[in-house]
């Protein structure tokens, strides 16, 4: 296991030499969040930076064009810590790094981004509702409305925790609509709204109550088409029935 250890680790070196000794610029970090980029105000998130390609590299964290934190990786990755995370620590965050004891002080292309979001239980949480209810068909469209007692807020509706789509209420509004279409059973499912008010973006109200879609295979189409049979088939009963008691009524006379 150690001579395995000491093999990884002398691999990782003689990359990082080469690309040194080539004149290379350091290779682009990754980023990433966990638990989640969306924390309960005063909640703890970890931030992850890391560069497979380069070992013990000196990271930094960055936000708003400035480096708030420095760690240096005992191999590939860095976790940053932030603990009781308030509204002023959200935002957007990214890392770069560099290879320790470079004479060039040279540092990496800066990471993709990501962004640090707040639950703030303090905003009052919102309410959802579906139309039509019920089973719903492929093909079909439905509208799910979120509101809220604030107004001029930003709504975002959201499926087994992922973002679909961002939608503005008006500026003195507090309701919004998001209009959907049915196009496949993989539509079904539980969702939720949430909002942000615009003047700060990264602060959110808790997620409203689910509403749960259910979806069938069978195609609004197929359905008018079932309904106009089944139609067709009660009229042709009713015009047997209506002729049998027309029949009855001659004979008797």
């Amino acid at each position: 296991m150690r001579f395995s250890f000491i093999i990884f680790f002398l691999g990782g070196w003689m990359t990082e030499q080469n690309w040194m000794s080539r004149g290379q610029g350091v290779p682009k970090p990754s980023i990433s969040v966990s638990p989640s980029d969306m924390v309960i105000l005063r909640g703890n998130v970890n931030i992850h930076c890391r560069n497979e390609k380069v070992a013990q590299a000196e990271f930094a964290l960055l936000r708003e064009g400035r480096a708030i934190l420095f760690r240096a990786a005992e191999l590939h990755e860095v976790v940053f810590s932030l603990a009781s995370v308030k509204k002023a620590d959200t935002g957007v965050y990214w890392c770069k790094c560099q290879i320790r004891n470079d004479s060039a002080d040279r540092w990496s292309p800066n990471s993709d981004l990501v962004h640090i979001n707040v639950i703030d239980p303090s905003l009052t949480k919102p309410f959802i509702k579906v139309s039509p209810r019920g089973k719903l068909a492929v093909g079909s469209n439905v509208t799910i409305e979120c509101q809220s007692k604030e107004t001029g807020l930003t709504f975002s509706l959201r499926k087994s925790g992922k973002q679909i789509t961002p939608q503005k209420t008006e500026p003195h509004g507090n309701t919004t609509k998001f209009l959907l279409s049915v196009g496949r059973t993989e539509d079904a499912g539980s969702y939720i709204c949430q909002y942000q008010q615009r003047e700060n973006p990264f602060v959110w109200s808790e997620p409203s109550d689910p509403v749960e879609l259910v979806v069938t295979a069978i195609s609004s189409t197929e359905i008018f088409a079932r309904l106009g049979a089944a139609g067709f088939v009660l009229l042709a009963l009713g015009l047997i029935v209506a002729e049998a008691a027309y029949s009855w009524r001659k004979g008797e006379l």
